[in-house]
C-alpha cells in the first residue's frame, strides 16, 4: 500500500488473514517509490534512502523471501492518501485529527478490536483529545502489539498452572488502557523460556517468542524517537507533503528492514 502512496492505520488482528494455502504473489520490490515520490523529491536525502533500500533487499535474500504469500493484510476503510494526509498549504502543520471520544480506557467510538493494536502515540492523541500526525512508525507499532497479542492469546500459551492468576491477566492487561499494556508489555519481556516456572505460568508458545518479542521492542522504540525528530525538522521545508512522504518511505524500509533482520537471528527457533 505505501508503494501506492497509501498509509494503511488499521494494523490489527482483524485485518490480518492467514491463507489456507501459500499463494504465489508479485515478489515485493524495494525501491519501486516512483508512483508516489515526486522526481524532483527523489533526489533529496537520495543516498540515505537508497541505502535504506539496500539494506532491505539484503534482509529479504538473507531469509530467501520470493513471491510465495502465506498471509494478507487486508485494506482498511481507514486507510488515507499520503498525499492528502501529509498536505502542504496553510494546514501542512496541522496534523488530521483523530475523530475519537477519550471516555475511558477501551470505550472510543472505534470497535475494541482495534483499539488495543493502536500505537501508543495514537492512543495518547485519543485520550488527550488531541490531533495527530500518523505514519508507517504507528503502523509498524501496531504490528508490534499485534504479534504480541497474538502470542499471548495463542492457543499453546493455555497450557500452564494457574492461568486465571497469571495469563489471563496479562491478556487482560493488553487490551486495557494504554498503561496497563505497556506494563503487560514489560512482563512479556521479563518472561524467560529456560524458566520452568515462567513456562508453567505462560505456555510454551509465548515463552518461546519471548526473546523475539524483546528484541524487536527495541528497535520499534528507536523508531518513534527518530521520527519525532523529522516532525521537529519540517518548518521551512519547500513541500511539506513530500517532505513527509520521503520520510515515511525511509521509516518504513528501516522498520521492515529491522524486522527482518530479528526474524533471520531467530529464524531455527521460531520454525
Amino acid at each position: 500500500m505505501l508503494h501506492k502512496g497509501f498509509l494503511h492505520r488499521d494494523i490489527g488482528i482483524p485485518t490480518i488473514f492467514l491463507l489456507p494455502d501459500p499463494t504465489e504473489m508479485i515478489p515485493f520490490v524495494p525501491g519501486n517509490f516512483g508512483q508516489v515520490l515526486e522526481q524532483s523529491q527523489a533526489g533529496k536525502d537520495n543516498q540515505i534512502l537508497q541505502d535504506q533500500v539496500e539494506r532491505l533487499r539484503k534482509a529479504i535474500a538473507d531469509l530467501g523471501i520470493t513471491g510465495s504469500c502465506c498471509g494478507v493484510v487486508q485494506p482498511s476503510d481507514m486507510a488515507v492518501e499520503m498525499k492528502i494526509h501529509y498536505a502542504s498549504g496553510e494546514n501542512a502543520h496541522q496534523p488530521v485529527s483523530v475523530p475519537l471520544s477519550a471516555a475511558g480506557p477501551m470505550t472510543t467510538t472505534i470497535p475494541q478490536d482495534y483499539y488495543e493494536f493502536m500505537s501508543s502515540g495514537l492512543l495518547r492523541s485519543v485520550r488527550l483529545l488531541e490531533p495527530y500526525l500518523h505514519s508507517p512508525v504507528d503502523d509498524l507499532e501496531s504490528f508490534y502489539y499485534t504479534m504480541q497479542w497474538a502470542a499471548v492469546h495463542n492457543a499453546n500459551s493455555s497450557t500452564g498452572i494457574r492461568k486465571t492468576d497469571y495469563l489471563e491477566d496479562l491478556r487482560a492487561r493488553l487490551s486495557s488502557s494504554a498503561d496497563d499494556r505497556f506494563q503487560a508489555t514489560l512482563l512479556v519481556h521479563r518472561i524467560r523460556s529456560d524458566n520452568l516456572e515462567d513456562v508453567q505460568k505462560f505456555g510454551t508458545f509465548l515463552t518461546t517468542l519471548q526473546p523475539f518479542l524483546e528484541d524487536w521492542y527495541p528497535s520499534i522504540l528507536a523508531l518513534i524517537k527518530s521520527w519525532r525528530t523529522v516532525k521537529d525538522r519540517v518548518d521551512g521545508t519547500d513541500d511539506v507533503s513530500q517532505y513527509y512522504i520521503r520520510h515515511a518511505l525511509l521509516f518504513a524500509y528501516r522498520g521492515v528492514t529491522d524486522y527482518l533482520k530479528i526474524v533471520h537471528k531467530y529464524r531455527e527457533s521460531l520454525k
